[in-house]
């Protein structure tokens, strides 16, 4: 699981205070998805996941999908199987759609939690999709974390929220940066980690 390597630092930090779910995509991605090549280079050896079938012609700065309510349906009967949750992180697309979630939640309509962090999403093109859901400012606590050199867009998200924390560290497609040294990779971490541990609470 990519997230699962990728949280480990953060993990560890959070002790057995914490208990991380790992969840993987509803499909297997495929050499469409605009991020593949950049995540096969990083994470060589790996399989990927997608939750939902982008809609062809979107783009990475207004991504939507064709099969968005199958999506969500998917991933809610997961969350239901894992209750009660604290809260929810998502990465790439799972990013995108943890934005969902979150909303979904606050409307009520889905499972509820309290906190949200998203890392390298994409641009809300979803938010055209499910309008209803984005009437107003998210209000639920939000981490968002993004690369500098990433394909994606920096920082996509935070507009969706009524008070977004944010951080862009200086690698890619990554939740933990490894081209900036320890330091700055230890930083993340420990960014995360205190979030959490905070949100939880």
């Amino acid at each position: 699981n990519i997230l699962k390597v990728q949280l480990q630092r953060a993990a560890k930090l959070c002790g057995d205070k914490v208990e991380f779910i790992y969840l993987d995509g509803r499909m297997k991605s495929t050499k469409d998805n605009p991020v593949w090549e950049e995540m096969s280079r990083t994470f060589k050896g790996h399989e990927f996941y997608e939750w939902a079938e982008i809609l062809p012609g979107s783009s990475i700065a207004e991504r939507k999908y064709c099969d968005l309510e199958t999506s969500l349906d998917f991933i809610q009967d997961l969350l239901r199987q894992h209750e009660p949750l604290d809260g929810i992180f998502g990465f790439s697309q799972g990013a995108n759609m943890a934005s969902l979630l979150a909303a979904q939640a606050v409307a009520g309509e889905g499972v509820n939690f309290g906190f949200v962090i998203e890392s390298c999403a994409a641009g809300p093109g979803w938010v055209e999709q499910r309008s209803d859901l984005f009437m107003q400012k998210l209000p639920m606590r939000s981490l968002h974390i993004s690369g500098k050199f990433d394909s994606n867009p920096p920082l996509p998200l935070v507009e969706l929220y009524q008070e977004p924390l944010s951080l862009l560290h200086g690698d890619g497609h990554k939740i933990i940066p490894s081209s900036g040294g320890r330091e700055e990779a230890d930083f993340v971490a420990k960014t995360i980690a205190d979030f959490v541990l905070s949100a939880a609470q």
